[in-house]
């Protein structure tokens, strides 16, 4: 199961009973993200990620009763950022993380059409 799949199964069983709500779950406003020099090197979008991660984290673990619980929880959260993580050194260090051919252009190039003319 990927981490984005346990933190999705985590956060339906601890706020809303073992289901997932059919309307939009929407997270409270985040700042808007910085560049990636001011940011540990993620991108725009892996910082909204990010914040979207530890958003997630504030508003469960205060109604999270078992410790088991909370592990999983805190183990799910970390394995999506260990997933942000290797983005950042796939990018830094391509030549030593090895990347799929052409993988880093396309996310790139997703950033700028993204983001446009904001990119910092």
């Amino acid at each position: 199961m990927s981490g984005a799949t346990e933190v999705r199964e985590m956060v339906s069983e601890i706020l809303y009973g073992g289901e997932w709500p059919d309307d939009e779950v929407s997270l409270p406003p985040h700042q808007q993200p910085g560049s990636p020099a001011t940011n540990g090197g993620l991108t725009r979008s892996e910082q909204l990620i990010s914040n979207d991660l530890i958003q997630i984290y504030r508003i469960t673990s205060p109604h999270v009763r078992e410790p088991e619980q909370h592990k999983r929880l805190a183990s799910a959260i970390h394995s999506c950022q260990s997933g942000l993580q290797s983005r950042v050194l796939r990018r830094d260090y391509p030549n030593y993380w090895m990347s799929t051919p052409g993988s880093l252009e396309r996310d790139a190039d997703r950033e700028k059409e993204r983001w446009g003319s904001s990119l910092g």
